[in-house]
């Protein structure tokens, strides 16, 4: 890690910064990237390549979630990442505060992607597990939501 580490944005926190790659975390309410039209142009990437202008996203965070984001340094490291998502080499976690009450405090759920459609029940099944369903990338594969109360 170098010495000093560039000063990001007050709503970017930089995680991690070395000559391959770094890690910030993006605010709920900010694009990863930049969207359609001028008023969408402020985003995670462009306020990090002020800073690091080699920073090129890795993946993306959906607009209204927080997270951390990998970031590249430069085209070939970018081209090796990607590759690791794409080959499916990355482990990812999401993590829900849930208001109200759950029960069971623990469990499981195994949804099929196909359950996202115009079946009954679908657009229950898509709210309980919509970041799980949105990666979905192959015919017949079913997600796990594992869940369980960590304060009550």
């Amino acid at each position: 890690m170098p010495a000093t580490m560039p000063a990001m944005d007050d709503d970017i926190e930089l995680i991690h910064l070395d000559a391959a790659m770094l890690v910030v975390r993006k605010p709920a309410g900010l694009l990863s990237v930049p969207g359609r039209g001028p008023e969408n142009a402020d985003c995670v990437a462009a306020r990090v390549q002020r800073r690091v202008p080699d920073a090129l996203i890795v993946h993306r965070l959906d607009m209204a979630t927080s997270g951390l984001l990998l970031m590249a340094r430069g085209a070939e490291m970018h081209r090796r990442l990607s590759r690791l998502f794409a080959d499916r080499q990355v482990d990812k976690r999401y993590v829900a505060v849930v208001a109200g009450r759950l029960t069971p405090e623990s469990g499981e759920v195994d949804l099929p992607p196909a359950l996202v459609g115009d079946r009954e029940g679908a657009v229950v099944a898509e709210h309980r597990c919509r970041a799980v369903l949105r990666n979905f990338s192959g015919v017949g594969e079913v997600y796990s939501l594992i869940f369980r109360i960590f304060e009550s």
